[in-house]
């Protein structure tokens, strides 16, 4: 019977930090995201969001820490692409949220090319409210760094 318990005991353990884990995948913090890059090998493609307050394409200071550190991260490397694509959510007319998540994509390519990032290798998109929810999620641009391969 004391087996059984602790059977039981270990797999609720288990679910239980497993749905906390999966709960965390979708809200990565700014500091996470700070330490994700910096523990990534240097040249190898990455993909990171910088999140935005409710109707703003200002960067915050954790942003602006987050862009620095993928352009410290990328110092020698040789980079063909950056991607950076603005989003929104979906309170607000489908334009302005259009327009809104195209400030989002070109404030944070500033950043990047104001980091060290060569901005010739740019590609800037905005999809603004498409296919979003009412989610905070929205809220950001996200960033994909794609390095030239070594042959």
């Amino acid at each position: 019977m004391l087996s059984r318990f602790k059977t039981r005991r270990s797999a609720v353990i288990i679910l239980c930090t497993s749905a906390a884990l999966l709960a965390g995948c979708g809200s990565m913090t700014n500091l996470e995201t700070k330490a994700r890059i910096l523990s990534e090998p240097p040249c190898t493609d990455f993909f990171f969001p910088i999140y935005f307050a409710d109707k703003s394409s200002d960067l915050s200071k954790a942003a602006q820490g987050v862009i620095l550190n993928a352009g410290k991260h990328s110092l020698g490397c040789q980079i063909m692409q950056v991607q950076v694509i603005g989003l929104a959510d979906s309170p607000g007319a489908r334009q302005d949220n259009l327009d809104l998540s195209r400030r989002r994509a070109r404030s944070v390519a500033a950043a990047l090319a104001q980091a060290g990032l060569p901005p010739a290798q740019f590609q800037v998109d905005a999809l603004g409210s498409a296919g979003a929810g009412n989610a905070p999620l929205r809220r950001r641009a996200d960033v994909y760094i794609y390095y030239v391969r070594e042959r």
